[in-house]
C-alpha cells in the first residue's frame, strides 16, 4: 500500500535531478532529523548543520529535506516516513532522488542531556553503511558536536581521499589510537596517512590524563595537531623527586671533579716550586747520566738527588715531590672522570621544572572580620 502512495509521487523527482548528473560530486540526501523532547526549530537547526558540514567537505552534492519539500511538497511521504523511521522507506526516497546515500536520524533530550543519532543509508542495499551517536550535556556545543558526528558518519565515503596527520608532541612512550586502532607509541615516525575527514584521536600514557580529540584531516594535505599531555599530581611528584636527585648528583660530581682538578693543579704547583728550589740549590738533577753515576740503585722518576743533595739529606724531599706528582696525576684522572659523569647526568637527566606549570596551585584569600582572618587554600 505504501508503494502505491510513494512511487508515483517520488518518480517525478527523477526529471528534477537528471540535470545534476554532470556534477562529479557524490549526491547525498539529508532528511529532517526527528525530534524527541526537542522543538521543531532545534531539530531543523541541527539538520541544517548536518547539511552545511557536508557542503564544507566539498566532495558531496547535498540534497536537503527543504529541497525536497520545495520540489514536491511531500506531505504523503512525511506521513509515511516519520515517527518510526525504517530503512526501506528511506531507501525508496533515496532511489527516487537518484542518490546513492541518504542521511537520517534523530535528536532527543533526556533531562539535561541531548542524544544525537545519525544513520548513513546505502540506498542500493537499503541498510546502514555507518552510524554516529553523540551524548551532549552542554547545549552550547550542540552544533559543534553535530558537525563532528556528521564528519565521523562520512568516513566510509571518504576512505579513498587521503590526507595526513602530524601529532606534535614532546612526550615519549604514549600510546596513540586513531578511530579505535592502535597506531603506535610516541614519538611517531613522520606523518600518519588517513582518509580525509574527521578522526577520533586518543593518546594515553601512564601517569597522564588521557588526551582525546576529533581531528579533521584535509585531502592531500597534512594536518598538524599540537598535543600537550597533562600529568597527574602523583606523576609530577615522582618526576620532580627523581629529576632533582639526578640533577643533585650531577652538581655533586661536577663540584667533585672541579675540586679534584683544582687540587691536582695546587699539588703540581707546589711540587714544581719545591723542585725549582732544590734544583737551584743543586740538590737534585734531571740529567740521566748524573743520576746513573751518583745513584746506581736509585729507582726515581724524572729527577734524582745529587751528591750535594745526599749531603743535605734531600732524599725525603725527592720522594715527597714524586708522591705529589703521582697524587696530582691521580686527582686529574679522577676529576676528569667525575666531570664526564656529571656531563652525562646533566645530559640524560630531566629538567625538574618541566611540569611546573601543571603542579598544585594554591590561592590564599584573607577575609577580615572584627580583627579576625579566614584563609582559604585550594
Amino acid at each position: 500500500m505504501r508503494h502505491s502512495i510513494l512511487w508515483p509521487v517520488l518518480m517525478t523527482l527523477v526529471g528534477a535531478t537528471a540535470t545534476a548528473h554532470a556534477d562529479q560530486r557524490l549526491p547525498i540526501a539529508v532528511m529532517e532529523l526527528s525530534g524527541q523532547g526537542v522543538d521543531e526549530a532545534a531539530a531543523s537547526a541541527l539538520t541544517t548543520e548536518v547539511s552545511n558540514t557536508l557542503s564544507q567537505l566539498r566532495v558531496f552534492r547535498v540534497i536537503t529535506r527543504e529541497d525536497i519539500k520545495r520540489m514536491l511538497q511531500l506531505e504523503q511521504t512525511k506521513q509515511q516516513c516519520t515517527g518510526s523511521v525504517d530503512a526501506a522507506c528511506m531507501a525508496e526516497i533515496g532511489g527516487a532522488l537518484g542518490v546513492d546515500f541518504l542521511i537520517y536520524g534523530s535528536v532527543a533530550k533526556i533531562a539535561n542531556t541531548y542524544s544525537l543519532s545519525l544513520v548513513l543509508l546505502d540506498i542500493s542495499k537499503a541498510e546502514a553503511a555507518n552510524r554516529a551517536n553523540k551524548k551532549i550535556a552542554d547545549v552550547g556545543s550542540l552544533l559543534d558536536e553535530t558537525g563532528t558526528a556528521t564528519k565521523l558518519l562520512m568516513q566510509p565515503l571518504l576512505a579513498d581521499k587521503k590526507g595526513f596527520l602530524v601529532l606534535d608532541m614532546r612526550e615519549a612512550g604514549a600510546k596513540v589510537t586513531i578511530d579505535g586502532r592502535l597506531i603506535g607509541v610516541s614519538p611517531l615516525p613522520g606523518r600518519v596517512e588517513l582518509p580525509m575527514g574527521a578522526h577520533e584521536v586518543l593518546i594515553e600514557k601512564e601517569g597522564f590524563l588521557t588526551w582525546a580529540k576529533t581531528v579533521d584531516v584535509p585531502p592531500n594535505q597534512a594536518a598538524v595537531e599540537p598535543v600537550s599531555l597533562v600529568p597527574s599530581q602523583a606523576f609530577i611528584d615522582d618526576y620532580v623527586s627523581g629529576a632533582r636527585s639526578t640533577r643533585t648528583a650531577a652538581w655533586i660530581t661536577a663540584g667533585s671533579g672541579a675540586a679534584l682538578i683544582a687540587t691536582a693543579v695546587v699539588l703540581r704547583l707546589v711540587a714544581d716550586a719545591r723542585f725549582d728550589d732544590l734544583s737551584n740549590k743543586n740538590y737534585i738533577t734531571t740529567q740521566a747520566s748524573i743520576c746513573a753515576e751518583q745513584n746506581p740503585g736509585f729507582a726515581g722518576g724524572e729527577f734524582c738527588p745529587t751528591s750535594e743533595g745526599y749531603a743535605n739529606d734531600v732524599l725525603g724531599s725527592v720522594r715527597s715531590i714524586e708522591t705529589m706528582d703521582s697524587l696530582a696525576l691521580g686527582a686529574v684522572i679522577t676529576g676528569g672522570a667525575s666531570a664526564i659523569v656529571s656531563a652525562v647526568l646533566f645530559a640524560i637527566g630531566e629538567d625538574p621544572g618541566r611540569y611546573e606549570a601543571y603542579g598544585d596551585t594554591r590561592v590564599a584569600a584573607t577575609v577580615g572580620q572584627n580583627g579576625g582572618a579566614l584563609t582559604f587554600s585550594f
